[in-house]
C-alpha cells in the first residue's frame, strides 16, 4: 500500500505554493524581457528616424545622484544644522 497524503497537508501546500511562485516569476521574467526588448527596438527606430516622437530627455540619459546618495546628502544636511 502506497503512502497517500491528505489533500491539505503541509507538504502539498508547500509544493503548491512553491510551484505557483516559480511559475509566476518565470512568466514575469519572460514578459519583462520581451517588453524591454520591444521598447529598446522602438527607441532605436525612433532615434534613427528624421523626426523622433520621443522627447530628447528620454534619448539622452543624464546621470544624477542615486536615490541612496540623495538620501545620504539630505541626512548630512540635517545633521549639520
Amino acid at each position: 500500500m502506497a503512502i497517500e497524503y491528505a489533500r491539505g497537508s503541509p507538504r502539498n501546500m508547500a509544493l503548491g505554493w512553491a510551484s505557483l511562485i516559480i511559475t509566476a516569476y518565470t512568466g514575469y521574467y519572460f514578459a519583462k524581457k520581451l517588453n524591454t526588448s520591444r521598447k529598446l527596438e522602438y527607441i532605436r527606430k525612433q532615434a534613427n528616424s528624421d523626426s523622433p516622437d520621443i522627447p530628447e530627455h528620454v534619448l539622452t540619459r543624464t546621470t544624477g545622484p542615486t536615490p541612496i546618495e540623495s538620501m545620504w546628502d539630505a541626512m548630512k544636511r540635517y545633521w549639520d544644522k
